[in-house]
Protein backbone atom coordinates (compact mmCIF):
# COMPACT_ATOMS: atom_id res chain seq x y z
CA UNK A 1 0.00 0.00 0.00
CA UNK A 2 1.41 3.44 -0.87
CA UNK A 3 2.44 5.67 2.02
CA UNK A 4 1.18 9.23 1.55
CA UNK A 5 2.37 12.21 3.57
CA UNK A 6 1.25 15.67 2.46
CA UNK A 7 2.14 15.96 -1.24
CA UNK A 8 4.59 13.05 -1.42
CA UNK A 9 3.75 9.40 -1.84
CA UNK A 10 6.09 6.48 -1.40
CA UNK A 11 5.59 3.18 -3.12
CA UNK A 12 7.53 0.12 -4.25
CA UNK A 13 9.10 0.57 -7.67
CA UNK A 14 7.85 -1.45 -10.64
CA UNK A 15 9.74 -2.33 -13.85
CA UNK A 16 8.02 0.47 -15.72
CA UNK A 17 9.77 2.97 -13.39
CA UNK A 18 13.23 2.01 -14.68
CA UNK A 19 13.45 4.90 -17.16
CA UNK A 20 12.52 7.55 -14.60
CA UNK A 21 14.86 6.07 -11.98
CA UNK A 22 17.74 6.06 -14.48
CA UNK A 23 16.98 9.70 -15.33
CA UNK A 24 17.08 10.64 -11.63
CA UNK A 25 20.39 8.80 -11.19
CA UNK A 26 22.03 10.69 -14.05
CA UNK A 27 20.51 14.11 -13.31
CA UNK A 28 21.39 13.99 -9.63
CA UNK A 29 24.96 12.83 -10.15
CA UNK A 30 25.51 15.47 -12.84
CA UNK A 31 24.19 18.23 -10.58
CA UNK A 32 25.57 17.19 -7.20
CA UNK A 33 28.72 15.27 -8.15
CA UNK A 34 30.13 17.19 -11.16
CA UNK A 35 33.68 16.10 -10.36
CA UNK A 36 32.92 12.44 -11.15
CA UNK A 37 33.89 11.05 -14.55
CA UNK A 38 30.95 10.24 -16.85
CA UNK A 39 31.65 6.55 -17.33
CA UNK A 40 28.30 5.34 -18.71
CA UNK A 41 25.81 6.31 -21.37
CA UNK A 42 22.13 6.93 -20.61
CA UNK A 43 21.36 3.59 -22.25
CA UNK A 44 23.82 1.86 -19.91
CA UNK A 45 22.23 3.64 -16.93
CA UNK A 46 18.83 2.30 -17.97
CA UNK A 47 20.13 -1.25 -18.36
CA UNK A 48 21.82 -1.05 -14.97
CA UNK A 49 18.65 0.09 -13.24
CA UNK A 50 16.43 -2.39 -15.06
CA UNK A 51 18.64 -5.49 -14.91
CA UNK A 52 20.62 -5.00 -11.69
CA UNK A 53 19.09 -2.49 -9.28
CA UNK A 54 15.44 -3.47 -9.67
CA UNK A 55 16.34 -7.16 -9.66
CA UNK A 56 18.74 -7.26 -6.70
CA UNK A 57 17.31 -4.59 -4.40
CA UNK A 58 14.18 -3.45 -2.64
CA UNK A 59 13.48 -0.18 -4.42
CA UNK A 60 11.10 2.54 -3.23
CA UNK A 61 10.22 5.65 -5.18
CA UNK A 62 8.85 8.91 -3.83
CA UNK A 63 6.35 10.78 -5.96
CA UNK A 64 5.55 14.47 -5.59
CA UNK A 65 2.37 15.60 -7.32
CA UNK A 66 2.58 12.56 -9.56
CA UNK A 67 6.26 13.01 -10.48
CA UNK A 68 8.92 10.52 -9.32
CA UNK A 69 11.22 12.80 -7.36
CA UNK A 70 13.58 10.30 -5.76
CA UNK A 71 14.36 6.66 -5.13
CA UNK A 72 16.16 4.43 -2.65
CA UNK A 73 17.52 0.95 -3.41
CA UNK A 74 18.48 -1.19 -0.46
CA UNK A 75 19.22 -4.83 0.27
CA UNK A 76 19.80 -6.58 3.56
CA UNK A 77 22.04 -4.33 5.61
CA UNK A 78 23.01 -1.98 2.78
CA UNK A 79 21.76 1.10 0.97
CA UNK A 80 23.12 0.97 -2.55
CA UNK A 81 21.47 4.10 -3.95
CA UNK A 82 19.51 7.04 -2.58
CA UNK A 83 18.95 9.95 -4.95
CA UNK A 84 16.52 12.87 -4.98
CA UNK A 85 16.16 15.27 -7.92
CA UNK A 86 17.75 18.64 -7.03
CA UNK A 87 14.47 20.48 -7.64
CA UNK A 88 12.93 18.48 -4.77
CA UNK A 89 15.69 18.90 -2.20
CA UNK A 90 14.54 20.18 1.18
CA UNK A 91 11.07 18.64 1.01
CA UNK A 92 11.73 15.64 3.27
CA UNK A 93 11.86 13.13 0.43
CA UNK A 94 15.33 11.80 1.21
CA UNK A 95 14.40 11.42 4.87
CA UNK A 96 11.21 9.53 4.01
CA UNK A 97 13.09 7.15 1.71
CA UNK A 98 15.83 6.62 4.29
CA UNK A 99 13.31 5.94 7.05
CA UNK A 100 11.70 3.24 4.92
CA UNK A 101 15.06 1.48 4.57
CA UNK A 102 15.63 1.83 8.33
CA UNK A 103 12.25 0.27 9.05
CA UNK A 104 13.28 -2.82 7.10
CA UNK A 105 16.73 -3.27 8.71
CA UNK A 106 18.42 -3.40 12.11
CA UNK A 107 21.65 -2.03 10.64
CA UNK A 108 22.53 -0.25 7.42
CA UNK A 109 25.79 0.55 5.70
CA UNK A 110 26.46 2.67 2.64
CA UNK A 111 29.27 4.29 0.68
CA UNK A 112 29.48 8.01 -0.04
CA UNK A 113 32.17 10.00 -1.81
CA UNK A 114 34.22 11.99 0.67
CA UNK A 115 33.77 15.15 -1.39
CA UNK A 116 29.99 14.74 -1.17
CA UNK A 117 29.89 16.62 2.13
CA UNK A 118 26.18 17.41 1.79
CA UNK A 119 25.25 13.72 1.58
CA UNK A 120 27.57 12.77 4.45
CA UNK A 121 26.06 15.53 6.62
CA UNK A 122 22.56 14.26 5.74
CA UNK A 123 23.39 10.73 6.81
CA UNK A 124 25.12 11.88 9.99
CA UNK A 125 22.02 13.88 10.94
CA UNK A 126 20.09 10.62 10.65
CA UNK A 127 22.36 8.62 12.93
CA UNK A 128 25.04 7.28 10.58
CA UNK A 129 28.71 7.42 11.52
CA UNK A 130 31.77 7.11 9.31
CA UNK A 131 33.54 3.84 10.07
CA UNK A 132 35.98 3.63 7.15
CA UNK A 133 37.64 5.92 4.61
CA UNK A 134 39.38 4.70 1.45
CA UNK A 135 41.46 6.20 -1.34
CA UNK A 136 38.80 5.18 -3.87
CA UNK A 137 40.78 2.39 -5.48
CA UNK A 138 37.86 0.05 -4.89
CA UNK A 139 35.23 2.06 -6.81
CA UNK A 140 35.00 2.56 -10.55
CA UNK A 141 35.31 6.34 -10.33
CA UNK A 142 38.57 6.03 -8.33
CA UNK A 143 37.27 8.77 -6.03
CA UNK A 144 38.02 8.67 -2.27
CA UNK A 145 34.98 7.43 -0.41
CA UNK A 146 33.71 6.67 3.08
CA UNK A 147 31.67 3.82 4.53
CA UNK A 148 28.95 4.88 6.95
CA UNK A 149 27.10 2.70 9.46
CA UNK A 150 23.74 3.04 11.20
CA UNK A 151 22.45 0.76 13.97
CA UNK A 152 18.85 0.66 15.09
CA UNK A 153 18.52 2.18 18.58
CA UNK A 154 19.38 -0.43 21.18
CA UNK A 155 16.03 -0.41 22.93
CA UNK A 156 14.44 -1.43 19.64
CA UNK A 157 17.00 -4.21 19.27
CA UNK A 158 16.28 -5.43 22.80
CA UNK A 159 12.62 -5.70 21.89
CA UNK A 160 13.48 -7.85 18.88
CA UNK A 161 15.20 -10.61 20.87
CA UNK A 162 12.04 -12.74 20.79
CA UNK A 163 11.84 -12.60 17.00
CA UNK A 164 15.59 -13.18 16.73
CA UNK A 165 15.56 -16.48 18.63
CA UNK A 166 12.43 -17.72 16.95
CA UNK A 167 13.94 -17.00 13.53
CA UNK A 168 17.25 -18.71 14.39
CA UNK A 169 15.89 -21.41 16.72
CA UNK A 170 17.20 -24.49 14.94
CA UNK A 171 20.56 -22.94 14.04
CA UNK A 172 21.01 -21.75 17.62
CA UNK A 173 20.12 -25.20 18.95
CA UNK A 174 22.73 -26.85 16.72
CA UNK A 175 25.40 -24.30 17.66
CA UNK A 176 24.58 -24.55 21.36
CA UNK A 177 24.98 -28.32 21.36
CA UNK A 178 28.26 -28.03 19.49
CA UNK A 179 29.61 -25.61 22.13
CA UNK A 180 32.47 -26.18 24.53
CA UNK A 181 30.40 -27.05 27.61
CA UNK A 182 31.66 -24.19 29.79
CA UNK A 183 28.21 -23.98 31.44
CA UNK A 184 28.74 -27.05 33.58
CA UNK A 185 31.01 -25.60 36.27
CA UNK A 186 28.36 -23.20 37.59
CA UNK A 187 25.41 -25.42 36.78
CA UNK A 188 27.02 -28.11 38.93
CA UNK A 189 27.62 -25.65 41.80
CA UNK A 190 23.96 -24.67 41.57
CA UNK A 191 22.74 -28.28 41.43
CA UNK A 192 24.98 -29.47 44.26
CA UNK A 193 23.25 -27.11 46.71
CA UNK A 194 19.69 -28.06 45.77
CA UNK A 195 17.54 -30.56 47.69
CA UNK A 196 16.63 -33.92 46.23
CA UNK A 197 13.84 -33.74 43.62
CA UNK A 198 14.14 -29.95 43.46
CA UNK A 199 11.78 -27.97 41.24
CA UNK A 200 13.65 -25.74 38.78
CA UNK A 201 12.35 -22.70 36.91
CA UNK A 202 14.48 -22.22 33.79
CA UNK A 203 13.88 -18.74 32.35
CA UNK A 204 14.92 -18.38 28.73
CA UNK A 205 15.34 -22.13 28.57
CA UNK A 206 15.84 -22.32 24.82
CA UNK A 207 15.62 -25.82 23.43
CA UNK A 208 16.36 -27.51 26.75
CA UNK A 209 19.94 -28.27 25.77
CA UNK A 210 22.19 -28.28 27.64
CA UNK A 211 20.81 -26.61 30.78
CA UNK A 212 17.43 -28.26 31.35
CA UNK A 213 18.83 -31.63 30.29
CA UNK A 214 21.62 -31.22 32.86
CA UNK A 215 19.07 -30.54 35.62
CA UNK A 216 16.84 -33.46 34.63
CA UNK A 217 19.87 -35.75 34.66
CA UNK A 218 20.43 -34.69 38.29
CA UNK A 219 16.92 -35.86 39.18
CA UNK A 220 15.23 -32.46 39.25
CA UNK A 221 11.95 -31.43 37.60
CA UNK A 222 12.11 -28.46 35.22
CA UNK A 223 9.61 -25.82 34.17
CA UNK A 224 11.10 -24.28 31.07
CA UNK A 225 9.94 -20.83 29.95
CA UNK A 226 10.88 -19.32 26.63
CA UNK A 227 9.24 -16.83 24.27
CA UNK A 228 10.13 -18.90 21.18
CA UNK A 229 7.51 -21.53 20.29
CA UNK A 230 10.11 -23.39 18.21
CA UNK A 231 12.52 -23.59 21.15
CA UNK A 232 9.78 -24.85 23.47
CA UNK A 233 8.73 -27.45 20.90
CA UNK A 234 12.28 -28.83 20.82
CA UNK A 235 12.46 -28.92 24.61
CA UNK A 236 9.11 -30.69 24.86
CA UNK A 237 10.18 -33.29 22.30
CA UNK A 238 13.48 -34.01 24.08
CA UNK A 239 12.20 -33.95 27.64
CA UNK A 240 8.49 -34.73 27.42
CA UNK A 241 8.06 -35.31 31.15
CA UNK A 242 8.97 -31.71 32.00
CA UNK A 243 6.76 -28.63 31.93
CA UNK A 244 7.26 -26.30 28.95
CA UNK A 245 5.69 -22.85 28.68
CA UNK A 246 5.77 -20.33 25.84
CA UNK A 247 5.91 -17.02 27.70
CA UNK A 248 7.86 -13.80 28.05
CA UNK A 249 9.89 -13.99 31.26
CA UNK A 250 9.33 -10.25 31.82
CA UNK A 251 5.62 -10.88 32.35
CA UNK A 252 5.77 -14.22 34.13
CA UNK A 253 3.25 -14.79 36.93
CA UNK A 254 3.03 -18.50 37.79
CA UNK A 255 1.10 -19.54 40.87
CA UNK A 256 4.05 -21.60 42.02
CA UNK A 257 7.37 -21.24 43.84
CA UNK A 258 10.54 -23.12 42.97
CA UNK A 259 13.63 -24.48 44.69
CA UNK A 260 15.91 -23.09 42.00
CA UNK A 261 15.65 -20.35 39.36
CA UNK A 262 17.93 -20.11 36.36
CA UNK A 263 18.32 -17.18 33.96
CA UNK A 264 21.39 -18.51 32.24
CA UNK A 265 22.54 -16.90 28.97
CA UNK A 266 19.13 -15.19 28.74
CA UNK A 267 18.93 -12.46 31.38
CA UNK A 268 21.61 -10.39 29.64
CA UNK A 269 19.40 -9.91 26.57
CA UNK A 270 17.03 -7.70 28.60
CA UNK A 271 17.53 -3.95 28.69
CA UNK A 272 18.43 -2.27 31.98
CA UNK A 273 14.85 -1.44 32.97
CA UNK A 274 13.62 -4.96 32.34
CA UNK A 275 16.55 -6.42 34.26
CA UNK A 276 15.66 -4.31 37.30
CA UNK A 277 12.03 -5.45 37.12
CA UNK A 278 13.06 -9.11 36.88
CA UNK A 279 14.18 -9.22 40.51
CA UNK A 280 10.59 -8.89 41.68
CA UNK A 281 9.72 -11.84 39.42
CA UNK A 282 12.63 -13.85 40.85
CA UNK A 283 11.41 -13.06 44.38
CA UNK A 284 7.79 -13.94 43.59
CA UNK A 285 8.73 -17.38 42.22
CA UNK A 286 11.42 -18.30 44.77
CA UNK A 287 10.65 -20.63 47.64
CA UNK A 288 12.39 -20.20 50.97
CA UNK A 289 16.12 -20.95 50.55
CA UNK A 290 15.67 -21.18 46.76
CA UNK A 291 18.79 -20.69 44.67
CA UNK A 292 19.08 -18.15 41.85
CA UNK A 293 21.72 -18.42 39.14
CA UNK A 294 22.12 -15.84 36.37
CA UNK A 295 24.89 -14.29 34.33
CA UNK A 296 25.33 -10.74 33.09
CA UNK A 297 28.18 -8.44 32.13
CA UNK A 298 31.13 -7.34 34.29
CA UNK A 299 30.03 -3.67 34.30
CA UNK A 300 27.09 -1.47 33.43
CA UNK A 301 26.59 -0.99 29.72
CA UNK A 302 25.17 -2.27 26.48
CA UNK A 303 26.73 -4.16 23.60
CA UNK A 304 25.55 -5.33 20.21
CA UNK A 305 26.82 -8.73 19.17
CA UNK A 306 26.10 -10.62 16.00
CA UNK A 307 24.54 -14.00 15.34
CA UNK A 308 24.04 -15.37 11.84
CA UNK A 309 24.23 -11.87 10.41
CA UNK A 310 21.67 -10.37 12.82
CA UNK A 311 22.54 -7.85 15.56
CA UNK A 312 22.11 -9.31 19.04
CA UNK A 313 21.49 -7.05 22.03
CA UNK A 314 23.20 -7.51 25.41
CA UNK A 315 23.05 -5.35 28.53
CA UNK A 316 24.24 -5.33 32.09
CA UNK A 317 23.78 -3.32 35.24
CA UNK A 318 26.75 -2.53 37.42
CA UNK A 319 27.79 -4.95 40.19
CA UNK A 320 26.73 -2.59 42.98
CA UNK A 321 23.25 -2.26 41.52
CA UNK A 322 22.92 -6.04 41.24
CA UNK A 323 23.96 -6.35 44.87
CA UNK A 324 21.36 -3.77 45.92
CA UNK A 325 18.56 -5.40 43.91
CA UNK A 326 19.38 -8.85 45.24
CA UNK A 327 19.42 -7.62 48.84
CA UNK A 328 16.16 -5.70 48.41
CA UNK A 329 14.40 -8.83 47.15
CA UNK A 330 15.72 -11.18 49.81
CA UNK A 331 18.65 -12.83 48.03
CA UNK A 332 22.07 -13.35 49.56
CA UNK A 333 25.07 -13.73 47.25
CA UNK A 334 26.83 -17.03 47.86
CA UNK A 335 28.95 -17.16 44.73
CA UNK A 336 30.18 -14.57 42.22
CA UNK A 337 32.83 -14.47 39.51
CA UNK A 338 33.77 -11.83 36.95
CA UNK A 339 34.80 -12.99 33.49
CA UNK A 340 35.30 -16.50 34.84
CA UNK A 341 37.61 -18.37 32.43
CA UNK A 342 36.21 -21.69 33.64
CA UNK A 343 32.77 -20.52 32.48
CA UNK A 344 33.79 -19.21 29.07
CA UNK A 345 34.35 -15.69 30.40
CA UNK A 346 30.89 -15.32 31.90
CA UNK A 347 30.20 -13.04 34.86
CA UNK A 348 28.08 -15.16 37.19
CA UNK A 349 25.89 -14.58 40.24
CA UNK A 350 24.76 -17.44 42.51
CA UNK A 351 22.37 -16.43 45.27
CA UNK A 352 20.11 -17.90 47.95
CA UNK A 353 16.64 -16.65 48.86
CA UNK A 354 16.40 -15.91 52.58
CA UNK A 355 12.70 -15.17 53.08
Amino acid sequence: MPDRSDDKMMRTAVPADAGEIARILRATRTHSLPYLPDLHTPAEDLAFIRDTVLVGNIVHVAEWDGVIAGFCAHREGWIDHLYVLPAFHGKGIGTALLNQAKADNDRLELWAFQRNSRAIAFYERHGFVIVERTDGSGNEEKEPDARLLWLKPRTALANRIIDHYERHAHAWDADRQAGTGTDHVWLARFADRLPQFARILDLGCGSGMPVAAFMVARGFSVTGVDSSPSMIAMGRERLPDQNWIVADMRKLALDERFDGILAWDSFFHLDAGDQRRMFEIFDRHADEKALLLFNAGPAAGEAIGNYRGDPLFHASLGPQEYQSLLSRHGFEIIGHAVNDPAAGGRTVWLCEHRR
